[in-house]
């Protein structure tokens, strides 16, 4: 039963009850404002009494009563705080503009000798320029943190001035929607690229292991065995990994995992590989592999500039195919995405006694876990162009 009071009777339409169960399940809304949602939730069920409502609600029958009577009268805007007296704001919303407007300029621009706001140098500025008599560096802190705004803070982003960047990320998305029909065809295609540089570090001290209560711990000190670099392609229709260690980064290293991908799948009408541009892909002695590999004869002459060698590593006539990305597009290619995932898995936390061991567990976990596990990448970018 609702109560005594028809004229209290709570009656939500979809688009109120929508709301009133988002901001109940709020985790980041006032607790206030999630107390009051949920009573007049409770209150539509119209099977509750005031008195039930309070105990689910966690308040007292007087005050599902008051908000029932808000709500019935104002509806939502009724749950909101009615504005109160006291003292009048002690700054006016122009001033307010001009703090946060001083907040997005460079202190250079300002005359200043250092590249970032803080919010005690910002505090003494706006004083100095007269935009306010005097304000406390936590007001401004508090402003700036609700209106998102964070002087402080960078991120970084690089601008690819290839002038066929839009051609050549659409062919690259257009791809991966079109693997696993590809795959079907007998034509599989291939993300490829190396992670350089992989640090065999071995801790000085075991670890301490995770137990109620605390956390697991690792010494800082560590000693250095050297490095190994992997190369590896992205079966992107299947999520199969083909990767080996190398002491090296050349264009033989290159060479020796095109040839290891081609013996696993010689058996496929053709091989698309997405790559970047670096100089060990599009180097001649790749153009000569692969014209041996899909046994075509090419005159080296013809070959002899970085335009003639994409050229003919991107021809179609031929099973071995590749496809360019655009230059600074590395997030293009999925073969990144699991190296990020073989760094958070086993690289940044692992411990390694030498290189060699190193190199057993990347070609354990590629094996042993991954590709016995293997799964493709939902890829959701559609080839929109971002601008910064």
């Amino acid at each position: 039963m609702q109560g005594r009071h028809p004229e209290l009777d709570i009656v939500l339409n979809d688009k109120e009850r929508k709301i009133l169960e988002k901001i109940s399940r709020s985790r980041t809304i006032e607790t206030r404002l999630v107390q009051r949602a949920k009573i007049i939730l409770f209150a539509s069920e119209k099977k509750y009494r005031n008195t039930e409502i309070g105990l689910k609600a966690g308040c007292n029958r007087d005050t599902v009563r008051l908000w029932k009577k808000q709500f019935h009268k104002s509806r939502l805007d009724g749950l909101k705080d009615s504005p109160r007296s006291g003292h009048p704001p002690t700054f006016t919303g122009k001033e307010r503009t001009k703090i946060f407007a001083m907040a997005t300029k460079s202190p250079e621009s300002e005359g200043k000798m250092f590249t970032d706001w803080s919010v005690r140098e910002l505090a003494k500025h706006i004083v100095k320029k007269k935009i306010v008599s005097s304000i406390h560096w936590t007001t401004i802190s508090n402003w700036l943190r609700n209106a998102d705004i964070k002087p402080h803070k960078w991120e970084y982003w690089l601008n690819s001035k290839d002038p066929n960047f839009e051609k050549k990320m659409l062919e690259c998305v257009k791809l991966y929607e079109k693997a696993q029909e590809m795959y079907e065809q007998n034509k599989i295609l291939i993300s490829i690229d190396q992670k350089t540089g992989i640090q065999a570090l071995e801790r000085l001290f075991p670890d301490k292991l995770v137990k109620q209560g605390y956390i697991k711990k690792r010494e800082h000190s560590y000693k250095r065995h050297g490095i190994k670099n992997l190369i590896a392609g992205f079966v992107v229709a299947t999520g199969k990994i083909l990767g080996k260690c190398y002491d090296r980064n050349r264009n033989i290293e290159f060479r020796d995992i095109l040839s290891l991908i081609y013996e696993e799948n010689k058996t496929c009408d053709e091989i698309h590989l997405i790559a970047d541009n670096y100089g060990t892909h599009i180097h001649l002695n790749t153009c000569l592999l692969v014209a041996d590999l899909c046994k075509i004869k090419v005159n080296e002459k013809n070959l002899k500039t970085k335009q003639q060698r994409v050229k003919f590593l991107k021809q179609k006539n031929k099973k071995i195919i590749f496809h360019f990305l655009p230059t600074h597009a590395s997030w293009l290619n999925q073969i990144e995405v699991w190296f990020s995932i073989l760094q958070g898995k086993l690289i940044k936390r692992g411990n390694f006694s030498s290189v060699k061991d190193l190199e057993k567990k990347i070609k354990n976990y590629i094996e042993k876990d991954w590709n016995l596990n293997a799964h493709p990448f939902q890829w959701t970018y559609k080839g929109k162009v971002c601008c910064a």
